[in-house]
């Protein structure tokens, strides 16, 4: 499954994107570095502020969950340092959802919201201290379903989002996991061995997406 990627979506935002993977669209800003509340400024790093908001209705419980994953990940993965006193905000708003919106079932969300981020952070100019790769499995009857649909999603034996660090174009460390259901150690193994190695292959598709902007941000008439 290729994901739909458009960037610079928001105009009023510092960067955005907006990702479409199987059912799942999901809209990502970025504004900031900017002048932070005093309650949320630090002395030594810029603080990072990070709002999820449901396709309908007010945020419950759910995407508070979902936004203490995301932020847990781009605090390890964001150059804050460089912005002390600062303020980094990322707003995510899902705008479809897969159907199975419920607190059991988030692996394709995290990962549609994840690699939105990654983009919005890119297309803000937001430094990394490395690119990463998101993706979402289910283990349906005993085999491994990357991007499930809703139904293999509630027929799976266990689901996990996943998230690896990208060194020389392959998966380098593995930054983020997010697991449910019943599995085994060396099933959970098997899940990021086989995660790991199609890594490769959606880190080669972030460059051409990220090449495509620079060539259209840098055009000389």
């Amino acid at each position: 499954m290729t994901d739909t990627v458009e960037l610079s979506r928001l105009p009023n935002s510092d960067g955005s994107c907006e990702l479409t993977r199987g059912k799942t669209k999901v809209v990502v800003a970025v504004t900031g570095p900017i002048e932070p509340k005093p309650r949320q400024a630090m002395a030594n790093v810029a603080s990072l502020e990070v709002v999820v908001r449901p396709v309908a209705g007010v945020s419950t419980t759910r995407e508070r969950l979902l936004e203490d994953k995301i932020r847990g990940l781009l605090q390890r993965v964001i150059v804050r340092h460089q912005f002390p006193r600062q303020l980094i905000q990322v707003v995510v708003q899902f705008l479809t959802g897969d159907g199975a919106e419920t607190p059991e079932y988030t692996a394709n969300d995290i990962a549609g919201a994840l690699s939105a981020s990654f983009y919005a952070l890119i297309d803000a100019n937001i430094p990394l201290y490395t690119s990463f790769v998101a993706s979402s499995v289910a283990v349906v009857d005993g085999a491994f379903v990357p991007n499930p649909s809703p139904g293999q999603l509630q027929k799976s034996t266990s689901h996990h989002a996943l998230c690896f660090s990208i060194s020389a174009g392959a998966a380098d460390e593995l930054v983020f996991l997010d697991s449910a259901g019943d599995f085994s150690e060396s099933e959970l193994f098997d899940v990021i061995a086989a995660e790991a190695e199609r890594a490769a292959g959606v880190h080669a598709v972030q460059r051409q997406v990220i090449e495509a902007k620079l060539k259209r941000d840098y055009q000389w008439s």
